[in-house]
């Protein structure tokens, strides 16, 4: 039996997915309440020393940034910046400054303007929804370029339940991380939405099965062809 998390899995299924895939080097980040992904290089998911590896969520991209709402000591991570938490918490402070804002009615009947209103708001042309969402653009287009200059991917895929907003914020991202990374690392990477959708996760783990199963085949071939062999 093997056994990864989901965001690893995904990047495996983004990597395979990927246009004219399978990509031997991809960069996932899943975009929820979170934000979390994985790291695929050479065609096989980066873990790190002990598999705990590839936190690009934890990433800092402001240094005196919030506190990481998540299991984290840091502040100014990504999660804290552009994840579904993130951007509820600053839709939810913005709707208290501003009560006669679309954001502000809904916190006066919610308590809180949730990511799901935020992106409601902004599609109805809120121009205050709008800023939060191309900040959370911006915020991820940072990430994504300390990404390409540490990793050298052929892909960047952005996936998660946010990415269905994606046309909202990506194309911020994609400028934001162009702006910033560097020219030689960034002529070869393309950066675009995960195409998995929900089962990105299930397809990974799938091929996640069959490339441990091959490899634990082949190291059992050639444990057995030395056998005797002086």
């Amino acid at each position: 039996m093997y056994v990864d998390n989901d965001g690893n899995c995904a990047a495996l299924a983004e990597a395979y997915l990927a246009q004219g895939g399978p990509a031997q080097h991809l960069v996932m980040y899943t975009m929820g309440t979170g934000v979390g992904g994985g790291v695929v290089i050479d065609g096989r998911v980066f873990r790190g020393a002990t598999g705990l590896g590839a936190e690009l969520g934890h990433v800092v991209i402001q240094a005196d940034g919030p506190e990481c709402p998540g299991n984290c000591p840091n502040r100014g991570c990504m999660e804290a910046l552009c994840s579904g938490l993130a951007l509820e918490r600053d839709a939810t402070q913005l709707g208290r400054d501003r009560p006669d804002s679309p954001l502000g009615k809904i916190v006066a009947e919610k308590g809180r303007a949730s990511g799901r209103d935020t992106v409601a708001a902004a599609r109805e042309d809120d121009p205050d929804a709008l800023a939060l969402l191309e900040q959370v653009g911006t915020w991820l287009g940072v990430g994504i370029s300390n990404a390409i200059n540490t990793f050298e991917p052929e892909w960047v895929a952005v996936g998660g339940g946010l990415s269905a907003a994606a046309d909202l914020f990506l194309g911020r991202a994609i400028e934001e991380a162009c702006s910033r990374a560097l020219p030689a690392s960034l002529a070869s990477v393309r950066i675009a939405p995960a195409r998995g959708g929900p089962a990105a996760g299930v397809i990974g783990a799938a091929l996640l099965a069959s490339q441990e199963y091959a490899r634990a085949t082949r190291d059992t071939q050639t444990a057995t062809a030395s056998e005797g062999v002086l």
